[in-house]
């Protein structure tokens, strides 16, 4: 469907509304995104702010490093979610990280193990 397709359903769906006795102003609706959690939806003049529950890969634990809820992390090879703020925590000793993948054997010797011929 193109733009103005799009837009011709729009403008059905609003007069739809019109129909009931109560017109519907046309609504600018600005969207603006952190590049993180944070979406900001912007109507006139009031504004919504949500935090969205995504996970963001933060690479390997760091002590010095302050985390907050959804941070991922790798430690010890395994891959921890942080349930909360999680700073100075260690992943495996604290609470406030849960494991979310447990460290698997190494590919290759799971292959060799199984009598998986390799290409030569």
């Amino acid at each position: 469907m193109n733009q103005t397709r799009h837009r011709e359903r729009a403008l059905r769906q609003l007069d739809a509304f019109a129909d009931l006795g109560e017109p519907v102003p046309p609504v600018d609706v600005v969207a603006t995104h952190d590049g993180e959690r944070r979406l900001t939806l912007g109507v006139g003049r009031k504004t919504l702010d949500f935090d969205l529950p995504i996970p963001i890969n933060r690479g390997v634990y760091a002590d010095d490093r302050a985390y907050v809820r959804g941070d991922c992390v790798t430690h010890s090879g395994c891959l921890w979610i942080a349930r909360g703020p999680a700073s100075g925590c260690m992943p495996g000793v604290s609470s406030e990280w849960r494991l979310a993948v447990v460290k698997g054997r190494n590919w290759r010797d799971a292959d060799h193990r199984r009598g998986a011929r390799t290409k030569t």
